[in-house]
């Protein structure tokens, strides 16, 4: 262990020393010789006790490893012996000198500091660990423990292979055996945090950051829980939980903000989606185009532009270039709905603008662009078949995409991508196999847990005329009286079925209003009843109100000319 944790250090932070520790070794055991280490000129791997260090962890010791510290070069390997008691103290660490520790052992304490400033340090402590300490460094880029991971193998082959491997920088992997109690991990995450900077930065259990510039799908959180023991699942069998403890208030309920619509200060689970800001469009600037071969990892330099439809568009650079020294005309993208196949080009749908030779098709598909090379038939650049100069090239049928000519800037070919402003298909989409699998309770709310505001709210979001806050199947039914348990279910729902909606008791329709208008009772209407001085009362009666007259024992029923008795008479036998 010993040996691979040198080599680790050596190729992670300096090259091979070539020297002997006799060259930096002091000439006695003397505290003169310690506080003339010839270390100066020196760099490489060395042993704390060799170079004076008792390691008794007493303070003498410390001011004297101090010393040590101060004469050692940068990026010095330093061994501390297993036996050591050292904690591990720097009285004055320097954070412009950055040593790489080694213990053999470890150093005492649980939450002991690690050595130095910024320093790295390797030691075992209930097994490897890698650790740092930054006060004064200003270190806002690198971690303790790097794994880095460079994947440019094109015969890889992926999911379509059914090939799920993910190669990674990193691999954790643990067994819970057959005699184990459980509480077994591959990895274990946790973030103590004592800073009182609220809102000023944030501290993260467990950042994951994707950032896609290629065609690949790219996925952010892969969670996949597999039970194989063919046996009936039993307490906590297979979770996927977020839990979060607290003590106080959230929002007060004094606060003039409490009850509205808010993500408010704790979010057990907080999304967002927004779409990214391009840079504007610069003149005399380098810009680079997607790195396509080999090696190369160059990320394209997109920009934000306007177009004369008020609408801003990303594009980004075909190739390698500088711009010119004007703005260039980007112009509003053609929206068709086509299917490329061999070559061919057939359009059912041109929305605005026209397709013109040379123009580039982009979408989702094709993956590359493909230039419209000509016009078999159809109105000229409106619906119709045309080529393009791609027989590899597919697209779905009559698929969503964008007719756009390339844009001349300096040296700069200019293609289109995309809008601006975007959209994001589903926030939960639950899904299995359809007719086979299902699922008891999609989202549920345990006993005595109080809502506050409402389970769902969307009073804050802008809606289109074809969005809703709920959406449903015919058939399908709200409950308004369930009390928890299966036979309380469905006594009392709403539906829509066979052109009307329904109120039903005990799945019995007992009022329908049909798309017509009419309303259709199982059971005689009943009008209000009233006396004559709450009728002559009633507050800004309406022409056709009816109220049952209990006084005069008729109905009666507002008009213009105020309330009119209803004249009845007896039915025939």
């Amino acid at each position: 262990m010993k040996y691979l944790l040198s080599l680790v250090l050596y190729c992670a932070a300096m090259p091979a020393y070539a020297g002997t520790l006799e060259n930096v070794l002091p000439s006695s055991e003397d505290n003169q010789a310690k506080e003339s280490l010839p270390l100066s000129d020196q760099s490489g791997e060395f042993n704390l006790r060799n170079l004076g260090a008792n390691l008794n962890n007493s303070s003498e010791d410390k001011h004297n490893i101090q010393k040590i510290y101060n004469a050692l070069p940068n990026l010095s390997v330093v061994h501390v012996p297993k036996d050591s008691r050292w904690d591990g103290t720097i009285l004055s660490p320097d954070p412009n000198k950055h040593i790489n520790w080694l213990f053999d052992g470890t150093y005492s304490g649980e939450y002991s500091h690690p050595p130095g400033d910024g320093d790295a340090t390797i030691s075992f402590k209930n097994g490897l660990q890698v650790s740092r300490m930054d006060t004064n460094t200003n270190n806002f880029i690198t971690s303790p423990s790097i794994f880095f991971y460079w994947n440019d193998d094109s015969k890889y082959c992926g999911a379509y292979c059914y090939n799920w491997q993910q190669y990674s920088a990193a691999t954790f992997s643990a067994i819970s055996g057959p005699t184990s109690s459980g509480n077994t991990s591959p990895v274990s995450i946790s973030l103590r945090s004592y800073g009182q900077g609220p809102s000023s930065s944030y501290d993260v259990g467990l950042p994951v950051a994707v950032w896609k510039y290629g065609q690949n799908s790219v996925w952010g959180l892969n969670v996949v829980t597999n039970d194989l023991s063919g046996k009936s699942p039993n307490a906590f069998a297979s979770w996927n939980e977020f839990d979060m403890w607290t003590n106080g208030l959230d929002i007060k309920s004094w606060d003039k903000r409490f009850g509205a619509p808010q993500a408010g200060h704790r979010s057990v689970f907080y999304i967002s989606g927004s779409h990214y800001d391009a840079s504007s469009w610069h003149a005399n600037y380098d810009m680079s185009a997607v790195s396509r071969g080999k090696g190369g990892v160059t990320s394209p330099s997109l920009i934000n532009v306007q177009a004369a439809d008020h609408n801003n568009y990303i594009w980004y650079p075909a190739e390698n270039g500088k711009t010119g020294s004007s703005h260039p005309v980007f112009p509003v993208p053609t929206r068709i709905n086509a299917t490329i196949r061999n070559g061919i080009m057939s359009v059912s749908r041109v929305l605005n603008g026209d397709i013109k030779t040379n123009d580039y098709i982009t979408g989702a598909n094709p993956v590359d662009p493909v230039r419209v090379t000509g016009q078999i038939r159809g109105a000229n650049g409106k619906e119709g078949v045309y080529t393009v100069d791609s027989k590899n090239a597919h697209t779905d049928t009559d698929e969503a995409l964008y007719s756009t000519p390339e844009v001349v800037d300096g040296s700069v070919k200019w293609q289109f991508g995309e809008e601006t402003n975007s959209s994001i298909s589903s926030v939960m989409w639950i899904t299995g196999n359809n007719n086979q699998d299902g699922y008891d309770t999609v989202v549920g709310i345990d006993k005595g847990i109080y809502i506050n505001n409402a389970i769902i709210d969307s009073t804050l979001s802008k809606m289109t005329s074809k969005s809703a806050v709920v959406r449903m199947a015919p058939g399908q039914v709200i409950d308004f009286s369930g009390n928890g348990t299966r036979d309380g279910a469905n006594k009392h729902t709403f539906d829509y079925e066979n052109g009307a909606l329904h109120y039903k008791v005990n799945g019995v329709s007992v009022i329908s209003i049909r798309d017509d208008g009419s309303l259709q009772s199982e059971l005689p209407s009943r009008l209000p009843l009233m006396t004559r001085a709450q009728i002559r009362a009633y507050p800004s009666p309406k022409k056709g109100m009816e109220i049952y007259d209990i006084d005069d024992n008729v109905p009666v029923v507002y008009t213009s000319k105020g309330w009119k008795l209803v004249a009845l008479s007896d039915m025939p036998e």
